[in-house]
C-alpha cells in the first residue's frame, strides 16, 4: 500500500481545503492527524504535533519544505526495507520515529523523499 503524507499547519483547515477539491474525511485520529480520500487516492494530513512532523522537525527549512509532501509505503519489516533501499542508493534521513500508529523512517534519493511506515 502507498499513500501520500502532507505536513500541514492546521489539520482542521486542511480537511476543509481538501473537501473543497473533492476529498472526503475518511478517518480522524485526534487533533494532529486525519485521512482524506478521493477515489483511490488516500492522503494523510499530519499536523505539527504528529509523528509524521517529528520526522522532519530537525531538518533545515529548505529540506523540511521539500520533505513536507512525500510518498508513504507501508512495510512489514522497517529495518529490512531501510537496508534494502539503502543498497539501492536511498539514504536514511533523520532518525526512526515511533508513535501510536507505528514506526517510520524517511529516506531520500535525488531530492525525492519516501517514508517507510510499519504499522503496529
Amino acid at each position: 500500500m502507498n499513500f501520500l503524507r502532507v505536513l500541514v499547519d492546521d489539520v482542521d483547515d486542511a480537511i476543509e481545503d481538501m473537501a473543497s477539491i473533492g476529498f472526503e474525511l475518511d478517518e480522524r485520529w485526534g487533533p494532529p492527524f486525519a485521512i482524506v480520500k478521493k477515489s483511490e487516492l488516500e492522503v494523510w494530513l499530519s499536523g505539527p504535533n504528529s509523528t509524521g512532523a517529528q520526522a522532519v522537525r530537525d531538518f533545515d527549512a529548505a529540506t523540511r519544505a521539500r520533505a513536507s509532501t512525500h510518498l508513504v509505503q507501508v512495510v512489514d519489516d522497517l529495518a529490512r526495507d531501510v537496508q534494502e533501499l539503502g543498497a539501492k542508493g536511498w539514504m536514511p534521513v533523520g532518525d526512526e520515529v515511533s508513535g501510536p500508529g507505528g514506526a517510520q523512517r524517511l529516506l531520500s534519493k535525488n531530492g525525492m523523499f519516501v517514508e517507510l511506515f510499519q504499522p503496529k
